[in-house]
């Protein structure tokens, strides 16, 4: 049986293919307390929290796989993974609807200035004719980016 170890916490939405497959078993807990059982894991599953260094990559002994659930690797170190013949994979389109859902509305909230009224409502004042902002109806909105 392939042994994973889910160290961060991760959507059981997300996990649900893994839990229901008879050939994975799925152990959901923090790294220092998998410490006794490291060495049998065959894969190690981290968002951002979890630190993936050389002397966890040395206690895992059996790790040939580490998925890291999100777009960047900087909590692993890859050259040492490298080294141990480990491989390292993420999910770099993992958010890409919730970031561009959210670039929209912070469009809109510097559009309508949300953040200057927020922080004069926190301030006791309201001087609501200075937050007025402007309509996005009639307007022609566009994202440019690179892929």
């Amino acid at each position: 049986m392939f042994r994973l170890l889910v160290s961060d916490k991760v959507n059981n939405e997300g996990l649900k293919p893994l839990i229901e497959s008879e050939a994975v078993e799925v152990v959901q807990k923090s790294v220092s307390e998998a410490e006794d059982e490291l060495n049998l894991f065959d894969a190690l599953l981290v968002r951002s929290s979890t630190k993936v260094t050389k002397e966890l990559l040395g206690k895992m002994t059996s790790l040939k796989i580490i998925g890291r659930v999100g777009v960047g690797v900087d909590n692993i170190d890859i050259d040492e993974a490298t080294k141990q013949g480990v491989i390292v994979i993420n999910a770099p389109n993992g958010n890409t609807i919730s970031v561009a859902e959210h670039t929209l509305a912070m469009i809109s909230s510097l559009m309508r200035h949300i953040p200057q009224a927020n922080i004069s409502v926190k301030a006791k004042k309201w001087n609501r004719s200075a937050f007025v902002g402007s309509e996005l109806y009639g307007k022609i909105l566009g994202i440019i980016g690179f892929a």
